[in-house]
């Protein structure tokens, strides 16, 4: 599993930021957002059940959003230099500093194996 600037351990956006999100997040019908939340549910059954140990994570070293302890929660994982939170950018000169290669390079040597 390759987990990708996911907050493994929630988002803790501070209260205003949070009340705009859920706002949002009922208006269009997101549940993911609620899903996400630092003290949601669904991050409480994660971490309950355990992230997994073959997890390849990865996160942006510039990332405001999620931070580096919850993207990578056991402190392993690849950390794309110069990168944000936008680690799959659609932006052609963005690209060699995002995640992309490096799951690309992961897919390939885990493709070769088999």
């Amino acid at each position: 599993m390759i987990l990708v600037g996911t907050p493994n351990l929630g988002i803790d956006f501070g209260l205003f930021k949070n009340l705009t999100f859920m706002f949002l997040a009922k208006i269009f019908d997101v549940p993911v957002i609620f899903q996400i939340m630092k003290d949601s549910n669904f991050i409480y059954s994660i971490n309950f059940n355990g992230i997994p140990e073959k997890a390849i994570y990865i996160s942006g070293e510039e990332d405001k959003t999620v931070s580096r302890d919850s993207s990578d929660p056991l402190g392993i994982g690849i950390v794309v230099p110069n990168c944000g939170h936008k680690l799959f950018p659609r932006e052609k000169e963005k690209l060699k500093n995002s995640a992309i290669p490096y799951v690309r390079e992961i897919l390939e040597k885990n493709l070769e194996n088999k």
